[in-house]
This record gives C-alpha cells, sequence and structure tokens, in this order.
C-alpha cells in the first residue's frame, strides 16, 4: 500500500505538472490536485504518517499554479513542431531534474546543530596524518554513517614520509640532510549514496589538520573541519534525496562522499618534499585513491566504460566516475570561493550556473588562481575535476587561531548547496 501510494503521489504530479503547460482554467488544474488528493488519502491508515513526504509535492504543484495565473511564462519557450511546448531543461522548468530537486536546495532542508556537533567533533583536538587522533576520527566518521544509514566503505593505506623532527634539525643547524623517513598509516572513509544513473560522481574533503610542531596547537576548525562537517550533513541529505520518491524517478549518477586523510605536508612547506627530499609530501589519501583506479575499458565494446571506475575489491557495483568535487575551506564568515585554475572549465561553468541560480554570485572570487588540493591527483587522469575552496582569506590559516569561534555554519551551508547544485548539473548533464 506504501509504494502505491507513492506510486500515486509521483503520477499526479506528473499529471497536472503537464496539465499546468496547457492553457487550461485554473479550476480545471485544482480539480486535478483535488482527485490526487483523495486518491492519496483514500487509506486512513497510510495519510497521516505519509502527509509530510507528500505535502511538498502539492506545495510544488501550488506554487506551479500560482506561477501560470500570475502571468510567469519562465516555464516557457516558444513552441517547436514535435516538442510540448518547447520545454527546456533549466531550474525554471518543473519536469527538470534541477527543479525537481529545487525545494532541497534551501536553507531548511540543512540541520545547523548536526553541522555544529560535527564541527565540535572535528575540531575537538589536532588530528595530523598518522597521529591516534585521525584514527579515532576515521571510526567516528564510521560510526556516523552507520546511524545515518548509509552504505560506506573504507581505504587503509601507508607511505613513508619525511621525518619531521630530523629535517627541522638538519635546517637550524646547517648539516648535511639525512633523508630519514617514518611510516605514517591513513585512513580514507568512504559513503556511497547509490542513484539510478549510469555515473558516479566523487564529493571530497580532506579530514587532517595541519600540524604546526612548536608554533602552536591547530585544531583545524576551517581547514578543514568545515568541509568535513559539510561532507557529512551532504550524506545525510543526499540519502534523503535518493530515497524520494519524487526525485528518484529522475535519478542521480551515484555519489561517493569521501573524506581524505593525509592531504596536510608532513613538513612545514607544501614543496619541501619535493624539493628536499625529491618526493610529493601532501594529498597522500587522495593520490592513494587515484592510484587504485581502473582506466575505461576502450576496447570492450559490451563495458562501454567512459570513465574510470574503482576496482572490484573495493565496489563490485561501481559505475564509471563523471567527476570529481573536492571542497575545502568553507567555513570562513566571509565566504568567497576562489576561482582554480586547475579546475575543469566546464565545471567551473556549471559552478558559475550554480552561484548565479543560488543568487550567490558574489561569492565568487574575482582573480584568477590555481591551488594545489586533493582534486589534482584525479584531474591528472583525466577525470574533470572542480575545486570549491576560499583560498583568498588566509587570516587563520595553519595557525593555532583556526578555531570554531571564527568558522560560520551559515558560510557551510552556502557551499554546501553550491556543491549540490553542481552534482545535479554533472547528474543531468555529465561532462566526458
Amino acid at each position: 500500500m506504501l509504494h502505491f501510494l507513492k506510486t500515486k503521489e509521483l503520477s499526479c504530479l506528473k499529471l497536472t505538472s503537464w496539465l499546468s503547460l496547457y492553457d487550461l482554467p485554473k479550476w480545471t488544474l485544482k480539480i486535478s490536485l483535488c482527485v490526487c488528493a483523495l486518491v492519496l488519502c483514500a487509506s486512513d491508515l497510510y495519510a497521516q504518517p505519509l502527509f509530510s513526504q507528500l505535502a511538498p509535492s502539492f506545495f510544488k504543484i501550488e506554487d506551479m499554479l500560482s506561477k501560470k495565473h500570475q502571468g510567469d511564462t519562465r516555464d516557457r519557450k516558444t513552441t517547436h513542431k514535435g516538442t510540448h511546448k518547447g520545454l527546456v531543461p533549466t531550474a525554471d522548468n518543473p519536469l527538470s531534474l534541477l527543479s525537481r530537486w529545487a525545494k532541497w536546495l534551501h536553507n531548511d532542508r540543512y540541520d545547523r546543530l548536526y553541522l555544529m556537533k560535527s564541527l565540535q567533533t572535528l575540531a575537538q583536538k589536532p588530528h595530523p596524518f598518522g597521529s591516534p587522533r585521525q584514527k579515532e576520527l576515521s571510526e567516528w566518521l564510521v560510526r556516523e554513517l552507520k546511524k545515518l544509514g548509509i552504505f560506506h566503505l573504507s581505504q587503509t593505506f601507508h607511505y613513508n614520509t619525511p621525518d619531521h623532527d630530523a629535517f627541522t634539525s638538519m635546517l637550524k643547524l646547517r648539516e648535511k640532510l639525512v633523508k630519514k623517513m617514518v611510516k605514517r598509516w591513513g585512513y580514507n572513509v568512504v559513503a556511497k549514496v547509490i542513484g539510478s544513473k549510469d555515473c558516479s560522481i566523487i564529493l571530497g574533503s580532506h579530514y587532517d589538520s595541519k600540524e604546526l610542531y612548536d608554533e602552536g596547537i591547530n585544531l583545524g576548525a576551517n581547514d578543514s573541519g568545515s568541509s568535513s562537517a559539510a561532507l557529512l550533513e551532504m550524506a545525510r541529505v543526499l540519502s534523503s534525496m535518493a530515497h524520494h520518491t519524487e526525485i528518484a524517478a529522475d535519478g542521480i549518477c551515484d555519489v561517493y562522499l569521501v573524506w581524505f586523510d593525509g592531504e596536510e605536508s608532513v613538513l612545514k612547506n607544501w614543496d619541501h618534499g619535493k624539493q628536499y627530499y625529491g618526493i610529493q609530501d601532501n594529498t597522500y589519501g587522495s593520490r592513494y585513491m587515484a592510484s587504485t583506479l581502473k582506466p575505461p575499458l576502450k576496447d570492450d565494446k559490451a563495458q562501454n566504460r567512459k570513465g574510470y571506475v574503482f576496482p572490484a575489491s573495493f565496489d563490485g557495483k561501481a559505475k564509471p566516475i563523471a567527476a570529481m568535487i573536492v571542497v575545502d575551506m568553507i567555513g570562513t564568515k566571509k565566504l568567497q570561493l576562489s576561482d582554480d585554475q586547475h579546475s575543469h572549465q566546464k565545471l567551473r561553468l556549471y559552478r558559475n550556473r550554480a552561484l548565479q541560480s543560488l543568487k550567490l554570485s558574489h561569492m565568487l572570487a574575482s582573480r584568477p588562481t590555481f591551488i594545489a588540493d586533493d582534486h589534482i591527483p584525479f584531474q591528472k587522469l583525466g577525470i574533470p575535476s572542480l575545486l570549491l575552496i576560499n583560498f583568498e582569506d588566509l587570516t587563520h590559516w595553519h595557525t593555532p587561531q583556526d578555531t570554531l569561534d571564527h568558522v560560520s555554519v551559515d558560510s557551510i551551508i552556502e557551499a554546501i548547496k553550491v556543491a549540490l547544485h553542481v552534482v545535479l548539473q554533472i547528474s543531468e548533464k555529465p561532462v566526458w
């Protein structure tokens, strides 16, 4: 019965959506809405618990009717032969994917309290790559995903990294460098929200904090507690979206939400590893994950893969990766998104469309820049990648002042909306 009612709710929404495209009297459309309501409420046993799920659809229909009879013609285009009113796949079109998900991008869909609690856990203590606290946080993330009922995976890896103390001593005493290395273990945590389209999107953030050693304690509230907490909230919202009848009919790509370990360099400066050791001392977790991906099988026509996939040992039902998005340092009180030129050109266009649609165009920084982050290993493979980061305001970056009192939940929510909007655009039109 529950499945029947949910199916009827979707059918009613589609029926009324199509009727609204024609110049019918308003009373005709309202009768259609009333009939749908009677069908849905036919069972007293299921009507009440379903009301909260079904109400958004009726509100959407009512909004659509109001627009139509107030002379709003944004949902239309000049009629072309062989089309129904020349439907345009935009956020204003009631039949487009973006329109169906529009209500889920509003502020009231986000759990501010959950975001703050996540931030408090992430920024409670320093947690650099390879530390006991970082392992504790990886286990905490897994527990949170279990509570949310979300399918999760994990990757354990290790790298030989420069010994910071030996390196610092060498610099102070101006001695000849002895390349002493230390093995560090890392933990990538992965959540998977299953969509209905034959594609997947990686949505990632690093969750390790930068170690300052003798310069003080860095809790990493913004870099990158803000985006790590945002990823948990996005996992919750995406999971809710994917199970919503009205939206699941259109479907999205599978979304892998990845908390990368080891983005920060072990040595003080990002490039010291290359300069003194001849190795890359950063983005350990993302480089490891990228190295495990299987390339497209171009010669296998039966597979017809368009992009890289996760190996079967990691996820036996993996779909080709259409794009990769990284969020980082999104908690500053005045959020500005840097215009990273390493990011894929079409995905930068999707980002700009998202900002415009959400009336947040003022958040895009005016000057272009090149930023190295966890998206680079995937971009090098040819996977279209996008970085959403505020690298404009570095007042508290890598300092003991990177604390919760300098982080804004409002900014995090704005960044979440932009990221999800881009996910929807990619699902509707992949860029491969």
